[in-house]
């Protein structure tokens, strides 16, 4: 299943902020499988294991996975335990492709740590306390294209939290904002809590703006392309849950979707373009450079026979 939210810390005097579709090296722990006489170990043990993305547990057992790396493609992994026991003993199968095609059963090394092929990725495999990995348990991770990103730049000193998700099932907030062909820009025209602050928000990138209206804490930006309804939340949060959600004058933050590979190719493209054009004018000059250069055919004393 893709991850539909993103997420971005933006804090106060930071600009030029970006961010993947993937949470920033986040904590994750398996909360539905916490009874009350094991909350308290598992409190103490959670943040033990780091994953540089959402991984979703469908199962009783207490055992975590974590995925870390940088991703050559988009991936929707799937982790199935086939036999269950503890770190070195228990095995696994995966899937690549959201369950497509799967790998063959595997041990689960007695580090933790198992390399996922050529991915770029690494599963890390942890187990709090004397627990053990349960069979049939089914861990869910996806991994977005690292060419096809989200961005957020904050031009200002607001210390806000943003979180933004589609509002369309099965499609990944880039999906969305690169289908509806927007770029978000919210621009603080004046300062201050939520029910003073007062903002205009606009979605081409600031070339037109909306009405100037009340800061919200939730910022919805929909519409219909081709008759599908598709549409994104924002919404704002304080860095520190002791202080109120606040914005400064002035400030703008900007959320858009971005294809590297894209503009890689773009790039390229122009590149080559430039450099057949000066190879061309060079070829012409210097034809044109040996043609001056040769003398006329009467300094040759030449003539023509009757």
């Amino acid at each position: 299943m893709k991850s539909n939210v993103v997420k971005k810390l933006v804090a106060a005097g930071v600009l030029g902020l970006s961010l993947v579709q993937a949470s920033n090296r986040a904590v994750w722990a398996n909360s539905e499988a916490v009874t009350e006489s094991s909350a308290s170990e598992i409190e103490a043990e959670k943040y033990q294991i780091a994953s540089d993305y959402e991984v979703l547990q469908e199962g009783t057992g207490l055992g975590i996975i974590g995925i870390t790396g940088e991703p050559d493609a988009e991936y929707e992994l799937i982790f199935q335990i086939s036999e269950g026991s503890a770190l070195g003993e228990a095995t696994f199968l995966y899937s690549l492709d959201g369950g497509s095609r799967w790998s063959e059963d595997r041990r689960v090394p007695l580090s933790g740590f198992y390399s996922l092929g050529n991915t770029g990725l690494t599963a890390e495999f942890y187990l709090p306390g004397d627990s053990e990995f349960v069979a049939g348990d089914v861990y869910r991770c996806y991994v977005s294209d690292p060419t096809k990103v989200i961005r957020m730049k904050q031009d200002g000193n607001s210390a806000v939290d943003i979180t933004v998700s589609s509002n369309v099932e099965d499609m990944t907030v880039f999906e969305v904002l690169d289908k509806m062909g927007i770029s978000i820009a919210v621009k603080i025209r004046k300062g201050g809590a939520i029910g003073e602050a007062v903002w205009q928000v606009s979605q081409d990138g600031g070339l037109t703006w909306g009405e100037e209206v009340y800061a919200t804490e939730e910022l919805v930006i929909s519409s219909e392309v081709n008759g599908i309804p598709l549409g994104v939340t924002v919404v704002f949060a304080p860095v520190s849950k002791a202080e109120a959600l606040s914005f400064e004058r002035g400030d703008v933050i900007r959320i858009y979707a971005e294809d590297t590979a894209k503009d890689n190719f773009m790039t390229v493209t122009v590149i080559l373009l430039l450099v057949v054009s000066v190879i061309g004018f060079l070829i012409f000059f210097g034809n044109k450079k040996l043609k001056d250069a040769i003398p006329p055919e009467s300094e040759y004393g030449l003539w023509e026979h009757g």
